[in-house]
């Protein structure tokens, strides 16, 4: 049995052969939980049937599609090209309940995780839409005796691992996440989480903290920080998030959050050296230091 919290939702895996050599990575293991789950997923190792698609919903051009069949998402996971899925996962509409279905004919590296790369995201990203929540292509820190965040946002190549790997250098940093964080509004206000996906700095932590500012991250030649009015601030994080495409309603859901944390908290495109200058000029301008 896998029980997992990402952003206070738990997420339950429990296996139906008991038998089954499952695990989680180890960057996981902060995220490990013992709360009652909001999420549960049962999980089996069958032969399955060649796999005959639904209504297609929304094809990524990687390793996973989504379809729809009668009334339950179905998403397949493939390994190497040309190969059938490793797994299945049947959703119910709300994400909040379904099977995975494991591939006895595609053998995976013991222990198994099942939630492996997309799964994991995807669930979450569709649960989050529904519970007024984002993920965001962003690190996060927050520092020591703050209970605010700060986040960095930017898309790849913008300099969120330069900035992390910085970040480390500095006592008493907390990285919430190095790549991808999830925002939800909860009751006052907005919460920055970070998750265990992680980019080239690999900083992940299960911390959660209020949001102090947003920056959106650009390589200069100086350090300087421009406020960005609301409109423009949503814009650019619309582009640096992940919605769900492939649904309307989730799509509209994510834009309103985007659109109210944007008129709540203070955005600011970043202009920024990579050195340890940037990271004390965030500080001095956020009087976080």
């Amino acid at each position: 049995m896998i029980n997992l919290k990402f952003a206070d939702i738990n997420v339950l895996i429990s296996p139906i052969n008991s038998q089954l050599n499952i695990g989680v990575p180890e960057l996981y293991n902060p995220f490990c939980s013992n709360d009652p789950p909001d999420v549960i997923l049962t999980l089996d190792q069958i032969n399955l049937p060649t796999f005959r698609p639904a209504e297609l919903i929304f094809q990524s051009g990687g390793s996973w599609e989504l379809y729809k069949q009668a009334g339950k998402w179905i998403i397949p996971v493939s390994g190497p090209p040309n190969r059938p899925p490793w797994i299945i996962a049947v959703l119910d509409e709300d994400f909040m309940k379904g099977e995975l279905l494991l591939n006895k004919d595609e053998p995976r590296p013991l222990p198994i995780y099942p939630l492996s790369y997309p799964l994991d995201e995807l669930l979450m990203v569709n649960i989050l839409s529904r519970k007024e929540g984002v993920e965001l292509h962003a690190f996060a820190v927050v520092q020591e005796n703050q209970e605010r965040g700060l986040i960095f946002t930017g898309m790849s190549g913008a300099g969120k691992s330069t900035l992390t790997r910085l970040w480390q250098k500095r006592p008493g940093a907390t990285i919430l996440s190095d790549d991808r964080v999830i925002l939800r509004r909860m009751a006052g206000g907005y919460n920055i989480y970070g998750t265990p996906w992680h980019g080239d700095a690999v900083g992940v932590s299960n911390r959660s903290a209020s949001i102090d500012h947003i920056f959106i991250l650009k390589q200069a030649l100086h350090n300087g920080i421009t406020q960005l009015n609301p409109a423009v601030a949503a814009a650019k994080l619309m582009a640096r998030c992940f919605p769900t495409f492939w649904d309307t309603e989730g799509m509209s859901a994510t834009l309103q959050i985007i659109t109210e944390l944007c008129q709540t908290v203070p955005c600011y495109e970043f202009e920024f050296l990579p050195d340890q200058s940037a990271i004390d000029f965030i500080l001095n301008q956020s009087n976080l230091s």
